[in-house]
């Protein structure tokens, strides 16, 4: 890991923060503290590949949105939203899909 303002090569812990208790590190050189940057599995969520395909094969099923929020232990903000950022990204050779992304758009 380095610094990201010196590009220095020396971290050291410093503490933890959040729900999460996301580990910070400060830079032996320039004294700067940061976290290890997340990568984003799919789009802006951090949902795992299994959650989010589960809920994108439950909708293709035709359960509701309140239904896969129970079934998954999700949000049905979060569901929608996972369920809109798939829908962005289908091809418009696949009509059918298209229009249940439509439908989620209204509900959001």
């Amino acid at each position: 890991m380095t610094c990201l303002r010196c590009q220095h090569g020396m971290m050291k812990r410093f503490g933890t923060y959040g729900k999460r208790r996301i580990q910070r590190y400060r830079c032996q050189k320039c004294s700067a503290t940061f976290s290890e940057t997340r990568q984003s599995r799919f789009g802006t969520h951090y949902l795992s590949l299994e959650k989010t395909t589960r809920i994108v094969s439950l909708m293709v099923e035709g359960v509701s949105v309140r239904a896969i929020s129970r079934l998954t232990d999700i949000d049905r903000n979060t569901v929608l939203s996972v369920l809109l950022t798939v829908g962005e990204k289908i091809p418009p050779e696949f009509p059918r899909l298209a229009s249940w992304v439509s439908r989620i758009q209204r509900l959001g």
